[in-house]
């Protein structure tokens, strides 16, 4: 039994990690928007996106509304309800350090006035980089325990 509530409080501390650096990640892509919109709208956009998908996915992950039916009790099984919200992370965050790999080695592909230019290597963007590929993992850790919950 002990053990039980050990891994529950462990649980919920991964979750309330993951749901803390999401909103920080996208701060820090809000933050530094200004300077992606001066160089072109399409990149501003894209970094708007980014921060305003990543702030609000942090705040689901913390809030858990999958947790409760719609008349706000607790669902007997939340567990099959989180699955698909740490897969959509996941992949998000995934696609994100992709196009950051892309966009350091071989130029921004698709659209805009930088087409084909390799961006430079900064210590805000590899501090981004790390909370992200941070984030991947702590939801591989909760969708196999999700997973393991569902057994």
């Amino acid at each position: 039994m002990l053990q039980d509530a050990q891994y529950a409080i462990t649980t919920r501390h991964v979750r309330d990690w993951t749901g803390g650096l999401f909103i920080l990640s996208g701060l820090i892509h809000g933050i530094i928007m200004p300077e992606y919109l001066n160089l072109w709208w399409g990149y501003g956009s894209f970094f708007l996106v980014a921060a305003i998908a990543q702030v609000i996915f942090g705040f689901i992950i913390l809030m858990q509304p999958w947790r409760y039916d719609e008349m706000g009790h607790i669902r007997s099984h939340p567990e099959n309800y989180a699955l698909p919200v740490y897969s959509a992370g996941l992949l998000g965050n995934a696609a994100l350090v992709g196009l950051y790999l892309v966009t350091r080695t071989v130029g921004i592909p698709f659209l805009g006035p930088e087409v084909g230019q390799v961006q430079p290597v900064t210590g805000i963007s590899l501090f981004t980089q790390g909370i992200e590929i941070l984030l991947i993992v702590m939801l591989l850790v909760m969708i196999r325990r999700t997973l393991h919950e569902t057994e």
